[in-house]
């Protein structure tokens, strides 16, 4: 099973997206991209940088997860997201959870 990794650069993402407002111009910088065998299933986790700075560390993360006893993406989302406000909210905060299934020659 392999999932894809993408980094971008700060503001990147959303100088890319043409709502028809003025924005400056796009940074500088490459994205970066690559993949990871994983090792099995669990949860693939995008978040904005205004939810990284509160929970930026693979166990802190899992162990979060983990703790909404749930297994609904939106809840996992929703809780992130809580979270993050709680620990100030000084950015924008953006959470987006895929449940990875097991492939289906392992279920």
């Amino acid at each position: 099973m392999r999932a894809l990794l993408l980094a971008l650069p700060a503001v990147a993402l959303t100088a890319c997206l043409d709502d028809g407002r003025p924005r400056a111009p796009a940074p500088e910088g490459r994205a970066v991209t690559g993949s990871v065998e994983l090792a099995g299933p669990g949860w693939l986790l995008v978040v904005s940088d205004g939810l990284w700075n509160y929970l930026s560390e693979a166990p802190q993360l899992d162990a979060f997860v983990q703790a909404t006893g749930s297994s609904d993406p939106m809840v996992i989302a929703d809780a992130l997201v809580e979270r993050a406000n709680a620990g100030g909210g000084h950015d924008n905060i953006t959470a987006v959870v895929a449940r990875i299934l097991p492939d289906r020659d392992e279920r």
